[in-house]
């Protein structure tokens, strides 16, 4: 049996507000299905967030129920779970309920398991959509797991999954490989936007094939090392053989640099970019500056001039000016120079505890902190509602730093029904 593993598509993303790099995440869809269909794969995962937002634009679900059609029409099953950009904030339907021809799997409307005979054999489908990285949802994951595996029966099998795994990405709550259960052959994992493949202690292979584009900044360096695309699964084997599948995305390059010695390195990464674009193509170039603050110059205006004379609408560049202190600028060439990092969590923890001593409840929420900005940022996934749970959670840390305000009078409060919850609840349930 050989499966087409894929996760995160995105579909309906307009990454920078940019018309074309949303035709570019379609593009990389249609390629990978076609590749999929063209290697004879006897199906198509999909482990997650397949759309970007619950309500995607409907250019999106034609472009998926168009693609999709194309390996139903060679009697290739796809199977799709949901991600947690797919799940609806409120009580409605997810988008995938309108793909005629691919099974929604793990909601509290669809079922867990699927069979699927393969030249005589039967093998099992499983696939569990996203819970929340809290203790009270994981805690349901894993019953959902388990009562997923108890019908294995001894067959090959897979499980798909949306989850973090705490073995990969240890700033996110999550499952740990140990809780996945033996009798699977193969997990087919979506939510982290890099490549990845582990062992369970059982010797399960556990994988993540990452995004099928470069979806945030800091995926650049990711798909300069590893590529994007999805993975080919062959479990006519012992064990699982998994296979990188590379697609064409759109080239990409990271510039860091001080001011004034910034033009340089911009000229040598747009160099490096251009040689990279095929004809038709166009290219995104980040380039972050860091400046004093007491110096008095524009340089993201002369970086999008140089471009636009080099390139001129052949590269989509964004700019980023950070003005620090100069004592400040100096400190973080000194760390660059030695390979340090700035720790974020030790800076916040001093902020907001008693003056030098954090302490480890600080600590925690500092963490909880930087979380929360590298999700809103796009720096790192996760969940925004679990990183603010956590920083509040700690009451009796903040309860000293908040000002108990005055009791509302009675007479001026509005009792109002409350509303059923739906979303994530009602998906869950």
């Amino acid at each position: 049996m050989l499966i087409a593993h894929l996760a995160d598509t995105h579909l309906g993303l307009r990454q920078y507000g940019l018309t074309w790099r949303e035709e570019d995440i379609y593009e990389r869809f249609r390629e990978a299905v076609e590749v999929a269909v063209r290697e004879g794969v006897d199906a198509i995962l999909i482990s997650g967030d397949m759309f970007d937002r619950a309500r995607p634009p409907i250019r999106a679900i034609r472009v998926a129920l168009d693609t999709l059609e194309l390996p139903y029409s060679k009697g290739i099953p796809v199977y799709v779970i949901l991600g947690e950009h797919d799940i609806p904030k409120v009580r409605d339907e997810p988008p995938q309920v309108l793909l005629r021809y691919a099974k929604l799997m793990g909601t509290h409307k669809t079922p867990d398991v699927d069979f699927l005979r393969i030249d005589g054999r039967e093998y099992v489908i499983a696939g569990v959509s996203h819970f929340p990285s809290r203790k009270k949802y994981l805690d349901k994951l894993r019953e959902r797991i388990v009562a997923a595996a108890s019908k294995v029966g001894g067959r090959k099998s897979i499980l798909m999954l949306h989850q973090n795994i705490r073995n990969v990405f240890g700033f996110e709550e999550g499952i740990d490989l140990a809780d996945i259960p033996k009798a699977f052959t193969y997990v087919a994992m979506g939510h982290i936007h890099m490549r990845k493949v582990l062992k369970t202690p059982e010797g399960t292979t556990v994988a993540y094939p990452g995004s099928i584009e470069i979806l945030r900044s800091d995926e650049v360096r990711v798909w300069e090392e590893e590529g994007k695309g999805f993975y080919l699964v062959d479990l006519s084997g012992d064990e699982p053989t998994v296979s990188k599948v590379d697609l064409d995305v759109t080239p990409q390059a990271v510039v860091e640099a001080d001011h004034p010695s910034h033009v340089p390195p911009v000229e040598d990464a747009l160099r490096k970019l251009l040689r990279m674009l095929k004809p038709g193509r166009k290219g995104i170039l980040h380039v972050r500056i860091r400046m004093r603050a007491d110096v008095q110059a524009d340089p993201a205006s002369q970086v999008r001039e140089l471009i636009r004379r080099r390139a001129g609408d052949k590269v989509y560049v964004r700019v980023s000016v950070e003005r620090v202190a100069p004592d400040l600028l100096r400190a973080g060439r000194q760390a660059l120079s030695v390979g340090e990092m700035i720790d974020e969590v030790s800076i916040v923890a001093s902020v907001i505890s008693a003056p030098g001593n954090p302490g480890p409840t600080a600590v925690k929420v500092a963490r909880s902190i930087v979380k929360l900005k590298n999700v809103l940022a796009g720096i790192e996934t996760g969940d925004v509602e679990s990183a603010v749970e956590a920083i509040l959670s700690e009451r009796d840390f903040w309860r000293p730093k908040v000002k108990t305000a005055d009791e509302i009078p009675l007479s001026s409060t509005v009792l109002r029904k409350t509303r059923p919850r739906g979303g994530l609840d009602a998906f869950l349930r």
